[in-house]
């Protein structure tokens, strides 16, 4: 039986053995009913989290769950769904404290361990994680999940000794699990993980009015410290207006807390015939509660002879497999008023990683013609654009866009990238 029910059948237990009346039976049984129909209702919720973390809706398990934990707080299960679906949810701090709070009633638990060692590990603690996933290992030597991500936290971490550990640990694993898959496999000349991935892309844009198309070839690289922190860099040529120019982008994401992150971007041109002599951007992310968050950049442009500022603000919201977005940018050219751009983005994600989107915008936008000549400009335009992992660690980047430049020209343009995950 239940706690409840251990709980009620006592106090009914010492109400029927008084002397008491009819009225008081009937307060009994009220009572009765009360609890009954209480914990239904919780039972009742438990479910419905659960229903929400299998359709992947994770802001809404959490709301479910929250109000469980708090009034159940021995509730191990709820208390276990809610550090996962939190971690899932990438607020780090308050999955460890979940985490925390389960293993100080069963250390020896190995879901608990993984759980946490997953945690650690995803927020880039992979030092901090590995303890926790060796003893997991010790207490559980027959869970596959514990083996695999250990060798993933050895093989983060680096180094010839972890290196060579990793190694060790998988050729035991793939001997203990004959029917299951150890990736990433860990190599002699680094960690393995996939954490880098590189990205050769092209464009080709197609100008009304007999213009001359515009061309671009790109080369991408970037490094994954954890799942919200990296380092990119971009190198880029042009080909716009009879004028050729070469670019070179770094940028990256820090994560500043639970939930802020910093966007930053530099780029620099040697040649500079209409893409900016250099510029820097700086953008912060704060994530807001049911899925939405709110970013602020602000970005300057030097061209040869002068410069432009941009403010941004955008707000997000993301739900089951689905996120939109809107982005309202200001610009101001020196010695022109400010430029307004309003922005509508929709994105649907499927698979593991891949995703469909769309993409319309209209306002003024400041246009390089050439070293000596900026100008603003009435503009509005559509796209698709997506990304689809056809294997695990290729991809597939693309993008189709209409412009119209006030009464100018019109462009349309296609991208096509190619993505190695290694």
């Amino acid at each position: 039986m239940s706690r409840a029910g251990l709980i009620l059948s006592g106090i009914l237990a010492a109400i029927f053995s008084l002397p008491v009346d009819a009225e008081l039976s009937s307060i009994a049984l009220r009572l009765e009913r009360t609890l009954v129909a209480q914990t239904s209702g919780e039972i009742g919720t438990l479910a419905e989290a659960k229903e929400a973390i299998d359709a992947k809706q994770f802001e809404r398990a959490q709301a479910l769950l929250e109000p469980i934990v708090a009034g159940r707080p021995n509730d191990e299960e709820a208390r276990f769904l809610l550090a996962r679906v939190l971690s899932w949810r990438e607020q780090f701090a308050a999955s460890l404290a979940q985490y925390d709070v389960l293993l100080g009633r069963s250390p020896g638990n190995a879901d608990y361990l993984l759980g946490k060692a997953q945690v650690l590990y995803w927020s880039g603690r992979s030092a901090d994680a590995l303890p926790v996933i060796t003893e997991a290992r010790r207490l559980a030597p027959d869970y596959a999940a514990v083996w695999r991500l250990e060798i993933g936290v050895l093989a983060a971490l680096g180094g010839e000794e972890n290196l060579a550990r990793a190694r060790r640990l998988r050729q035991q694993a793939v001997a203990r699990f004959p029917d299951q898959e150890f990736d990433p496999v860990v190599s002699d000349t680094g960690p393995g993980l996939r954490r880098n991935e590189i990205e050769l892309a092209g464009s080709y844009d197609h100008l009304s009015d007999g213009r001359d198309a515009w061309r671009g070839i790109s080369l991408r690289l970037s490094h994954d410290f954890s799942r919200r922190e990296n380092v990119y860099a971009v190198v880029r040529g042009t080909d716009r207006f009879d004028q050729t120019d070469q670019e070179l982008q770094i940028g990256g994401y820090l994560a500043l807390a639970d939930k802020w992150t910093f966007n930053y971007e530099a780029t620099f041109s040697p040649s500079h015939e209409v893409l900016p002599h250099w510029s820097v951007y700086g953008n912060l992310i704060w994530e807001l509660s049911h899925g939405w968050n709110l970013q602020a950049g602000v970005r300057h442009r030097r061209y040869t002879r002068i410069g432009t500022d941009t403010i941004s603000l955008a707000l997000e919201r993301y739900w089951s497999n689905y996120r939109a977005g809107y982005v309202i940018s200001g610009t101001h050219l020196e010695g022109a008023s400010v430029a307004f751009t309003h922005t509508l983005q929709f994105d649907y994600f499927y698979g593991d990683r891949s995703n469909i989107g769309g993409f319309a915008y209209r306002g003024e936008e400041v246009e390089s013609v050439n070293r000596d000549l900026l100008l603003v400009r009435d503009t509005e335009g559509f796209g698709l654009r997506g990304v689809h992992w056809f294997k695990p660690d290729w991809g597939v980047t693309w993008l189709v866009e209409q412009q119209r430049i006030e009464d100018a020209f019109t462009r349309r343009g296609t991208f096509v990238g190619l993505r190695h995950r290694f």
